[in-house]
């Protein structure tokens, strides 16, 4: 490398994580927090999932593991960001370029930083945002903070009954769904790849279990996780409901430029335009569905979250 970065240095105090369990609005925030000032976005790096749960469970040893993480994170993913490479300008796409920065913009980064020297010291000398979507870390995230002592999170919490039913219409934690998945899923317990995550004492029982009881057990453990995460690191963590922000969303994104430090842009503004339009659909009660035991503890998180 013709000039190698502190990543510590570069990394320190700029990382801003979204996340939630998957299907819970992290895209949309997403979007709006990667439109502000200032900032690099990334949607969904697998790199950031996968690499923390190895080092978790033992598989990557821990220094080595934290520095492959952040050359990755920098080298191959932001820097490419910077320079205006591995651009995705298809706009059907929830990760098009468009709903971050205006296109035109990537021109003037192919003029400007024509070396990697020339995005090293534009970083060096101006306060920037790495901002990363990523579902489902929740069981990493004391890992996470390990790894970047200083990280920001933004933990979205939705209706269970919502997110799972949005999952059954994406098809998530069938058996197809969970088996194909290799790098994700390690423990195999009859015939089906297991979550890492799951407790040891209830991956006998999610082997057995339906899809809608799957679905609540993902939404209450992650959800969990990412509460009791919240609670320890209240000051580094903003945590919301997704159903208050899209109701009222300017008070929310008033709150995250501050918690952020950066400002809305004009595509910011076309997205909370978007948003007070949103109507949230209406799903029918799928607690019938949901296996005991795990019935009663979805029903218990529920009640605690005051969506019954």
């Amino acid at each position: 490398m013709d000039l190698a970065p502190d990543y510590n240095k570069l990394l320190a105090n700029n990382i801003i994580a979204i996340t939630g369990v998957a299907r819970s609005g992290t895209t949309l925030i997403g979007k709006v927090i990667g439109s502000l000032t200032d900032t690099f976005y990334l949607f969904e790096p697998p790199t950031f999932r996968l690499i923390p749960p190895l080092i978790q469970e033992g598989y990557l040893k821990e220094k080595q593991g934290i520095q492959v993480l952040k050359a990755i994170l920098f080298e191959e993913l932001y820097l490419q960001i910077i320079h205006g490479r591995y651009i995705n300008f298809n706009k059907k796409d929830d990760s098009y370029i468009g709903h971050y920065i205006d296109p035109e913009k990537i021109k003037e980064r192919w003029n400007n930083f024509k070396r990697r020297k020339d995005v090293i010291e534009e970083l060096e000398k101006k306060s920037f945002l790495f901002v990363l979507k990523i579902p489902n870390i929740q069981p990493s995230l004391e890992t996470i903070k390990k790894i970047f002592p200083n990280i920001k999170l933004i933990h979205l919490i939705r209706d269970g009954n919502d997110n799972i039913s949005s999952s059954i219409r994406r098809d998530f934690y069938t058996i197809e769904y969970l088996n194909k998945r290799d790098i994700d899923w390690s423990n195999e317990i009859n015939s089906l790849k297991i979550p890492w995550f799951i407790n040891k004492k209830d991956r006998e029982l999610f082997s057995k279990w339906n899809q809608y009881t799957r679905s609540a057990h993902i939404w209450r453990v992650l959800t969990e996780m990412g509460m009791e995460f919240t609670n320890k690191n209240k000051k580094n963590v903003l945590e919301f409901k997704f159903e208050d922000f899209v109701k009222e969303p300017i008070p929310f994104i008033d709150r995250i430029e501050k918690f952020v430090g950066k400002k809305r842009t004009d595509i910011t503004i076309k997205h909370i335009e978007s948003i007070k339009i949103y109507k949230q659909r209406v799903y029918q009660d799928n607690t019938s569905n949901i296996e005991s035991p795990e019935k009663e503890k979805y029903i218990e998180l529920r009640k605690k979250l005051k969506y019954l």
